[in-house]
Formats: structure tokens, sequence, C-alpha cells
């Protein structure tokens, strides 16, 4: 397998990742959750193919043990093998069972009931925030089933086979902004049960996975002890498995442990299974129309090269789309034809875009915003909005927006894939900032210990209740106080209290009023803004 195609786990792994990311960036909607379940059973469909496909190997390696003493060894191997992935795919799917049941179940389409809720699949694996003893479980299976593959003679030589084994196996924690994640909250933590339960059985299809190739490579080394293979598969593999309308969708159709001197005849069609046994149909005919019996209709031929087909069509309509046909193989004596069907998803083009903080935009600070798109790579959008300028930030999916004027109808944030197509839009309206409050002492109003407001040294302002960091600074104020009938107004042009406010308020007596009026701010975009008067009372 060349490095530089996906394989069929890594098109799993980009999907899910897209998704994923599409849910955190947004408040999930029912039919994204439901999606999402439906995604899992897909996945689950993969599993049982990958069972089926290793039963047969295990076989073919259990039938040359009996007759080739070298394979007795290897055969020892592949049942230690089977027996490990057997278990670590079994506990975690009591663990997805158990999870689900343990929250109502399912409804009568199969869809948990709390496949929305948050806490579930987090507090089965993590008590006060640390890992328990089903999540050490889980984990350590993992790495012992890898380090055993990973120790195998017959991998060692493979690098790229020991790549991908690492990682399809691995449970490395992560470090996200200076903070450690173990790697199971990685899979459960703050997720949506529907997603949680995804993500473990997407864990067992990369031990099934990782199964898959170690057992075929074992199958594949008898063949030079005169084993000759006799299970043969026609297999269509799709990169992506997901795409949006109007994008290319892209597969190499082939037989499985295929020889790449071979140029095998490859159709595409709806195949008439019936004369298909075991996946395949034999002839002696060698003539065209042999072919057209086959199919039930309207078929056509793909391009062949190194023993491989090269499926190249547009995807023009939304939903699950079948790939199917036949894979003809010219031998001395007969053809032989092999049956594939593989299918993969369209979706309509959408966007998801929010506002890290709210939903709206403030004039003249820096705005977080993400942006991302099912189906479409990061760094494959553009952004803009009329009247906005909008910045990526270091971080790919973010940008940083900023606001010249207000504009309470709002303005369309525009997202789309570079080099053309419209992916989505969202409007936001765009507010000046709110004013900010001043404070004394952390007082606004109302009686104040003598004590206190005679150390007073700065009036300060900030903004309440508002969720950006920002710096707002007091630029100038008067203190006006009543000190023995006598009405005296000092002025500050700073936040500091003068030398004279400070003998002023040195002489308050229980009783006396004081009045911090006239206070300016200067907010972060330049303006300065007139606060309310503080009005306190010695006590």
């Amino acid at each position: 397998m060349s490095t530089e195609k996906l394989s069929p786990r890594q098109q799993m792994i980009s999907l899910m990742y897209l998704v994923l990311l599409a849910m955190l960036a947004m408040n999930a909607s029912k039919d994204l959750l439901n999606a999402f379940v439906m995604l899992e059973d897909g996945i689950g469909s993969t599993n049982k193919n990958f069972s089926a496909k290793n039963e047969k190997s295990y076989k073919a390696i259990a039938s040359a043990a009996l007759k080739i003493e070298s394979a007795k060894k290897l055969n020892v191997i592949a049942k230690q093998i089977s027996k490990q992935a057997d278990e670590i795919f079994n506990f975690i799917q009591e663990d997805k069972d158990y999870i689900v049941n343990s929250s109502g179940g399912r409804d009568e389409d199969s869809i948990p009931l709390a496949k929305d809720n948050q806490e579930l699949a987090a507090g089965y694996y993590i008590l006060n925030d640390v890992p328990n003893d089903k999540a050490e479980r889980l984990k350590t299976s993992l790495n012992k089933f890898k380090d055993m593959l990973l120790g195998l003679d017959l991998v060692k030589k493979d690098k790229p086979l020991m790549k991908r084994l690492a990682k399809m196996l691995a449970t490395k924690d992560s470090v996200i902004e200076d903070i450690n994640h173990e790697w199971i909250s990685l899979m459960v933590d703050h997720l949506p049960m529907a997603a949680a339960t995804a993500n473990l059985t997407l864990i067992q299809t990369y031990v099934r996975n990782a199964e898959t190739e170690v057992i075929d490579k074992i199958a594949v080394s008898l063949e030079g002890d005169g084993m000759v293979v006799n299970v043969v598969n026609g297999m269509a593999v799709m990169n992506p498995a997901y795409v949006l309308t109007g994008d290319s969708i892209k597969g190499d159709i082939f037989i499985a442990a295929y020889n790449k001197d071979i140029t095998p005849r490859i159709f595409s069609g709806v195949v008439d299974t019936t004369k298909f046994i075991g996946g395949k149909y034999e002839t002696q005919n060698d003539k065209e129309e042999e072919t057209n019996t086959l199919f039930k209709g309207p078929f056509k031929e793909i391009k062949s090269l190194g023993g491989k087909g090269l499926l190249r069509e547009r995807a023009s309509s939304p939903g699950l789309q079948d790939v199917a046909g036949v894979i003809r193989i010219a031998g001395k004596d007969k053809i032989t034809y092999y049956n594939y069907h593989s299918s993969y998803m369209v979706a309509e083009p959408t966007a998801t875009i929010s506002a890290t903080k709210m939903n709206v935009f403030y004039v003249g600070v820096p705005n977080p915003m993400s942006v991302s798109a099912p189906g479409v790579a990061l760094d494959g959008i553009q952004v803009a909005a009329s009247g906005l300028s909008i910045s990526p930030s270091a971080k790919k999916g973010e940008y940083i927006v900023t606001a010249k004027v207000p504009n309470p109808k709002g303005v369309e944030v525009v997202v789309s894939k570079k080099g053309g197509g419209r992916l989505g839009g969202m409007v936001f309206r765009v507010k000046t900032l709110p004013d900010p409050v001043a404070e004394v002492m952390q007082q606004r109003s109302g009686l104040i210990a003598s004590a206190k407001l005679k150390v007073v040294s700065t009036v300060i302002a900030k903004m309440d209740n508002f969720d950006f960091d920002l710096k707002v600074t007091v630029v100038s104020f008067d203190l006006t106080m009543n000190l023995k009938g006598d009405l005296r107004t000092l002025s500050s042009t700073s936040e500091g209290l003068t030398n004279d406010m400070k003998s002023l308020l040195s002489a308050a007596n229980k009783g006396t009023k004081v009045y911090f009026e006239n206070i300016k701010a200067k907010m972060p975009d330049g303006s300065v803004r007139k606060l309310g008067t503080i009005a306190l009372t010695a006590n």
C-alpha cells in the first residue's frame, strides 16, 4: 500500500474528525446526533466485514498448519492475535452496551435515548478527573495488543506496517495549551454520548483493522511454503468516502492479494449476484457476450493500471451512492469474474460558523470566531463579510473579526471553498461595546467605613458581566465632599486621587457624604465614555 494513499481506516478518522469539529463548533442538533449514530452503525458494518474476512484467513492458516510444518508456529501466533483482538473488541462492546442501557436504552429506531448526554460516557471511564480501572483496562489491553503485533518478526521487517499499527493502536496522552489530557478523556470527556460511543466503535475498528493487516501478512507469507491463496475478494476502496456535491469521488478497485503484473478488466454496473458462488463466477467462454450476462442493466469498463482499476466519477447528487461491478481475470484454462461492492456518502455543502465568545461582534475589539465545514479541510476554507475585517489566527479554523461601525441589522459571514463554491453563511449583529461601571474600593454606592475611605487611592472602571477580557482605564474624575458646610470639588486627570483629594478624604467623619463625579474612561477602541456617579457615605 502506497503511503500517499489513504486507507479506509484513515478515511474514517478524517470523516470523524471533521464531523466532530462541526459538532463542537455549534450547539449540536438532534439530527446531527442522529447522523453520528448512523455513522457509528456504518463503522459497525465495517467491523463485521473485517471479522468475516479475518475468519477466512484464520481458516486458511489453520489448513496450512495441517500440511506444512513451518505453518504450525504461525498458526499459534494467529490464535493469540485472534484471542486478544476478540477480548478487546468484546469488552468495548460490553462498555458501550452498558453506557446506552444504563441511560434508558434505545428507541424504536435503535437510536440511544440519551444520545446528547455529555456525562454518561465520561462518568463510566473517569472518576474525579482521573481514569478509573475500566479506562486503564482498555488502555492496557490496547498497548499489550500493539506490543505483541509490533514484536512479530514478519511485522518488524515491514516498516510501513509497523508505523500504521503504532498509529492505529496509539493511546498517547496529549498536551493542549500546556494542559495534559488523558487519552481516554479525548475519547469520551465533554462529548455527547452519540459521539463517545462512535469513538469507541472506531477503536474497535482499529483493532480489527490491525488484526486484518497482520493476519493477511501471515497468510501471504505461507505462500512461499507451497500454500496457494484460495480466498480472493473483489474490493473497492473509495477516497474519500464522504464528499460534497460537485466534488470528485475517486477509488481504487482491485483483487485482494493481487498481482501488480496482471492487468484485469474491470466493469462497473449493477451485478446479477445470483450467478456468483462465493463472490466468484468461472467460465471457459472468452467472448464479450459472456460479460453482458453478469449485469442486470447497462455497465461500463473502468481503466486498469498496475493490477488495479482507477475509478474517477463526479458526485452529482446527495445520499448514499453504490459502487459495484465485476473484475475479470483471464487464466490459462478459464476466465474468472469476481464481483465487488462498496458505497460512499455524498452530502450537500454545509458550513458551521460560531462566534467563540457570543453570537454578536463588537466594534473596536478583536472578536474570536471559529469556522468549519464537514467534508472540507480547514485550510480549504475561505471566510469573508462586507464591512468586517477577518484574519486567520495561529490555529487552523479560527479567525479574528474586527468591526469599525455598529450594524444592528447584522452582517452575513460567508464561508466558501477556496477556488469557488459557497458552503454557507450566518448573520451576526455588530454592536457597540456596553458602558463599563466605575468602582471605589469595590463599591459603587452606599455606606463605607471612614477608615476605608481615608485610604482610597484610585477610581477604577471595568466591564460588568461581559465575556471579553477588556482593559478599561479611568482618565479623569471629580471628587466632591461637604466638609463642615463647605462644599468642595477637586479634579483628577487620571485614575489616581491627587494629594489634595487624599487630604480632603482624611477629614471625613461619620455621616460625611462623598461623591465621585464626571468619571470618564477610555475604551479599547479609543473612545471615551462618561460613567455614572459613585455616592458614598462615611460610616
